[in-house]
């Protein structure tokens, strides 16, 4: 491999890790606002007896934004659950994690293109979520298109590590 394309690839895998990062703070954020608006929504029920009509649907966006948003950042830091059953038995097991990044890449690619078509069609048609307090679905499935490709663009980088320990 030449100095040029490993700069190529460092430099790609650092916009990677920058745009992750960022909007893995963005999915904190969320967090934060779900149980901000939760802790909201017990006062306002059981101590002034008013509730709200908007926290619970708000909650389930925002759970959404959190879980597609920081799965790019859990899978960068290999934090996800794995099951490792073959990968401790087989002996060239670096081949092996390469293999299953690169599936598990185009998977995760194929699955945030299918929700952005979707997103597309949401959007063409103007369709709102159900419930009291609606939101468009396009921004929803947009979200979770941006999830599932960032966490492809994360399994390739991870595929394409020099001494990579991934699997």
């Amino acid at each position: 491999m030449s100095q040029r394309s490993r700069t190529a690839g460092h430099r790609i895998e650092t916009l990677v890790d920058l745009v992750v990062r960022s909007l893995f703070y963005v999915a904190c954020l969320a967090v934060v606002l779900m149980e901000s608006f939760t802790l909201f929504e017990i006062v306002m029920r059981y101590l002034f007896d008013r509730p709200t009509r908007w926290v619970s649907d708000t909650v389930g966006y925002l759970l959404s934004a959190a879980i597609m948003l920081g799965l790019p950042e859990v899978t960068l830091r290999q934090d996800h659950v794995a099951i490792t059953v073959l990968s401790d038995r087989i002996p060239r097991a670096r081949a092996y994690a390469r293999g299953l990044a690169a599936i598990s890449a185009a998977t995760c690619f194929a699955a945030g293109y299918l929700a952005f078509a979707v997103a597309k069609t949401q959007f063409a048609q103007n369709l709102l979520t159900q419930g009291l307090f609606q939101i468009p679905k396009a921004w929803i499935g947009a979200t979770i298109g941006l999830g599932f490709g960032l966490t492809g663009a994360v399994f390739l980088v991870l595929m394409l590590r020099p001494k990579t320990d991934i699997g």
